[in-house]
């Protein structure tokens, strides 16, 4: 079939690539397409976020992170991590301090959150 529809996963690993090669504001433009079709998933939520925690766009990230540490995805205490880095970017820094204290210590994540945290104690 020459007008075989492009299924959401090969748009998904074209954004995933676009963001590996940092180009972020490509990759969001297809991951803003997913999410228009599929609201529901939070995966595309989550990586159009940091698309714009790729370009230092502390506000914005932070607008995107906030209604999934909100939720109760697999993505909510990685989304809290870079929810703090951009609210320290942004002078926040006890709300920053606040938020990695609410993730689980343990894990590669919880390592991240401690190292942070010390850095910004």
């Amino acid at each position: 079939n020459v007008f075989k529809m492009s299924v959401p996963e090969d748009k998904y690993e074209e954004a995933v690539k676009l963001y590996n090669e940092k180009s972020y504001s490509q990759a969001r433009a297809i991951l803003n397409s997913l999410i228009a079709a599929e609201p529901e998933v939070v995966q595309y939520q989550y990586y159009a976020a940091l698309t714009y925690l790729g370009e230092e766009n502390w506000a914005e990230c932070r607008d995107e992170l906030t209604p999934i540490i909100e939720g109760n995805s697999v993505f909510k205490d990685e989304a809290k991590y870079y929810l703090a880095v951009s609210l320290e970017k942004l002078g926040n820094k006890q709300e920053a301090i606040a938020l990695l204290k609410t993730i689980p210590a343990q894990g590669q994540l919880g390592e991240k959150a401690q190292q942070l945290l010390k850095k910004l104690d």
